[in-house]
Parts: C-alpha cells; structure tokens; sequence
C-alpha cells in the first residue's frame, strides 16, 4: 500500500515526481528531525544539551557512511504525500529507543523478527496496532472481511472519514503510517475455510494467530490447523472493562484441547441462540461483570449486539502485545486462561456481599436463559 523511493537513486527519484505530480501529490521533509533524535540516541550524555555543531558533525558523518542514510522517500497515496524516512535498520532504532532497558535488545529483536497473524479487526485493530507501535511484528498477516459502521467508532481508532471503508483497509493505513516497513498482507475476505492454510503458511509462516474474531466455525478452524501446525493460538475477548486473554500452547503440546476443552471440535450453529450459548461456553459466564450479564440478557430485546467498551478493545491491544512480546522471547509459560478485570481493582462495590449475591443470581438465570 505505501511506495518506497531511495533518495540516492536519482532515476526513482524521477518516478516519484512524476507520480507526485500526476497525483498532486507533496513532499514532506522531516529528516532534521530523525537524525536529531539519532543523535541524542546515540549520544545519550548529550540529551538536549547537543551543541548546534555537535549535531551538525553528526548529520554529516551519518550522510557519508553510506548512500541509504540519505534516506527513502515513502509515499502514501491515501495522503498524497511521500515523507523521507531513515533506512529500516535506522528507523527501527528510533521508534524503540523509548523501550530500551525495559526491554532488553534480544527481546526487541526478537519481538520484530515474530511472524503474527491476527483475525478479525475490531479489538484485533487494538492488538495490530500496539504491537507495531511497540517495535513488532515485522511480518503481519491481517483479516477482517467488515466495513467500518458507524457504532465501530466507539472502539475503532478511526473517525467519521472512515465510515463505510473495509475495516482492513483503514487498519492497514494505520499500520503503515506507524512504520512503513511492516511486511503485511491483508485478507480483505476475511479468513475462510479455503484460505485458512495460506494465512498459515504463506508468504511467511507464523509463529502465533490472534483470534479476534466472532465466527464460531472459524475460530475451531484456527485451533485445528494449529493444532497441526504446532502453532500458539491467543485470543482475547473484551468483556465490561476487562480483557480475558487464552493462551493455547499448541506448540507445545498439540493434543491440547481447543478452548482448554471448553468447546467440542464439532460444532454446529444453527441459530443466535446456538451462537450464545457456544459463546458462552467458551467465555464462562462466570468471568462476566453484573452490568455485562444484565447487557448480554437485552441483546435483540433493548440492543441490537452484545456490547462493547472502547476502554477495553484497547486494553485488550495492549494486554494482547505484551503476550506475544514474551512469547517472541522464548518464554514457557503454559496453556491458561487470564481475566484482567479493571474493576477488580477499581470497583469496591463489587467486593460487598450485596454485589455477589445480586452478579451470582445473574449469572444462574442467565444460564438457565440460555440453556447451560
């Protein structure tokens, strides 16, 4: 989706005109800004306090190094502008320079050099993006077959202009205004019993799959082939102000249950009830809040869908690449099921007998509503 020109060429710096001006295109130059930060990087003692000529000699030492330190010009047709940017080695350097020493070097590396996938883009956007923000993920696999409606806006880190655009492809933007050297490819179709082996396998093989998603059929389709495969499947599910977070370690063990035996492999949905009641399977209703209950009873009574809190599709991205950052750094930790509920910590009433004696007679007739 992004275009990339080395400014040491001057043939592609031609084609880039040339596209600029068919386009009405710009060009934006910031490189000042890059190498200045390189510098006080580099010379950490030296942080806001470089001298004019201190900084000055950095610049030029970097520029004669070598022909790629002149730097690419990357072009965003969604913007029409191109912007030049430090080779990725150098690009790589700054956007993680923030993470240094609380993330050590391996693990930086290593989290870049992880291959994701990650299905479905409503809190799987969260989890994209923070793990590219973060300095991951180099190679991403994305899909989600969805536009963006409007009420996507209360947990979609977009706005008004991207209402009625493939979901995907808004998420694609973002990634790549982020850092436009991420090796991405999108499923715009979404992911498919016909292409689940070469989201797998393809272009890149994985070395973990985010589930994300809602469709019941393709979420055992994953674990089925991760199974084979021997690879992790992680699944984060946003619930009230919380984020319940599986780990299934299928690479190391891959006669594991799916859903740690929740769920059978051979599900049939046949209605929107069979869909809540498999749902609530795998989720538990006893992992649910008394307001999340009291919400899941009024759906297609008083709300159209199960509700969603964008204060929790973003904490579930951010719980969601801290995961997979000590995955990539080799750590064996195994199969299990994590809730982190803000209002656990936040919320006293919820510790008061009242409460769970109200959530507890909740979530039996829940139950009982459901046929568990």
């Amino acid at each position: 989706m992004v275009k990339c020109f080395k400014n040491s060429r001057p043939r592609e710096i031609e084609t880039l005109n040339r596209l600029l001006g068919e386009d009405g295109g710009q060009k934006v130059n910031h490189y000042d800004l890059f190498l200045k930060d390189l510098f006080e990087i580099r010379h950490p003692h030296l942080y806001k306090k470089g001298t004019k000529g201190e900084i000055e000699s950095f610049k030029s030492d970097f520029l004669k190094e070598k022909p790629e330190n002149s730097g690419f010009w990357i072009y965003y047709p969604w913007l029409k502008t191109a912007y030049l940017c430090p080779p990725e080695e150098v690009y790589f350097e700054i956007i993680t320079a923030r993470n240094k020493t609380l993330v050590s070097d391996f693990e930086q590396k290593e989290f870049y050099k992880f291959k994701v996938g990650i299905v479905g883009m409503s809190v799987g956007q969260s989890a994209a993006l923070m793990l590219v923000r973060s300095g991951g993920a180099r190679n991403l696999k994305i899909a989600d077959p969805d536009t963006i409606d409007p009420s996507n806006l209360n947990r979609i880190h977009v706005g008004i202009p991207a209402i009625g655009r493939p979901k995907i492809d808004v998420v694609a933007e973002r990634i790549f205004e982020t850092n436009p050297y991420i090796n991405l490819k999108k499923y715009n179709q979404g992911l498919l019993l016909n292409n689940l082996d070469g989201f797998f396998n393809d272009d890149f093989k994985l070395n973990v799959v985010v589930d994300a998603c809602d469709d019941i059929e393709i979420k055992i389709a994953i674990r089925k082939q991760a199974k084979k495969l021997g690879v992790p499947v992680l699944m984060v599910t946003d619930i009230g102000d919380g984020a319940l977070v599986d780990i299934e370690r299928f690479d190391l063990d891959n006669k594991l249950p799916i859903f740690h035996g929740r769920v059978e492999e051979e599900v049939k949905i046949k209605s929107q009830l069979d869909f809540m009641k498999v749902g609530m399977k795998i989720i538990d209703p006893d992992n649910l809040s008394l307001n999340t209950i009291m919400a899941m009873s009024a759906v297609g009574k008083e709300i159209p869908s199960h509700p969603q809190l964008g204060t929790s599709a973003y904490f579930s991205g951010v719980v969601m690449s801290y995961v997979i950052r000590r995955l990539s750094a080799g750590e064996i930790f195994p199969a299990k099921r994590i809730f982190v509920d803000l209002e656990a910590y936040f919320n006293p009433k919820i510790q008061t007998e009242e409460y769970k004696i109200l959530r507890n007679k909740a979530v039996e007739n829940f139950k009982n509503m459901i046929g568990l």
